[in-house]
């Protein structure tokens, strides 16, 4: 539902999935590594995948195709072909766990158990992540991420100083 969600707002996804979730078709229970099925209903492309493990993927941007992923197998020397998804979701993922990995190491967030509190704490680390990327894109400078982290933070507190309290008796 919310993949039909998404491409009716104009936005296309492509992720892993269940496929004990409602509305997922049925695939085969025991296929050889390197098989692949596609399920297709118009607007969706569900496929199941075998690797290592059954891997299970739908999107709504992707064609029912195999494509080369530029490794060679081992076993037989011939080029390895994945679907164009889990090669497309792969590259993409990888994006996401350098960012998730860049944070972890100096993230803001403290234990708490509002989910409103993590919310923010992570959306305020995303913000600053995405302000180096911006950083280094532009800059010739090259700087450590944690060395931005407390430059930003020296330069917020000397535009925006707290008054001081007296401490009149």
């Amino acid at each position: 539902m919310l993949f039909q969600h998404l491409l009716h707002q104009g936005t296309g996804a492509c992720g892993t999935v269940r496929l004990n979730r409602r509305g997922m078709p049925t695939f085969p229970k025991k296929m050889k590594r390197g098989k692949v099925t596609f399920r297709e209903n118009g607007t969706q492309l569900a496929v199941n995948w075998q690797d290592k493990r059954d891997l299970n993927f739908l999107t709504t941007v992707h064609p029912s195709s195999m494509a080369q992923s530029g490794r060679l197998d081992h076993f037989t020397g011939e080029p390895k072909v994945k679907p164009a998804c889990v090669l497309d979701y792969n590259k993409k993922m990888g994006a996401v766990d350098r960012a998730d990995m860049i944070t972890s190491f100096v993230d803001c967030a403290r234990k708490s158990t509002k989910w409103y509190k993590k919310l923010f704490f992570h959306l305020l680390d995303t913000a600053v992540l995405n302000a180096y990327t911006v950083h280094r894109k532009l800059f010739e400078e090259r700087m450590l991420y944690k060395d931005f982290r407390l430059k930003l933070v020296k330069e917020l507190i000397q535009e925006h100083p707290l008054p001081r309290r007296s401490t009149g008796g």
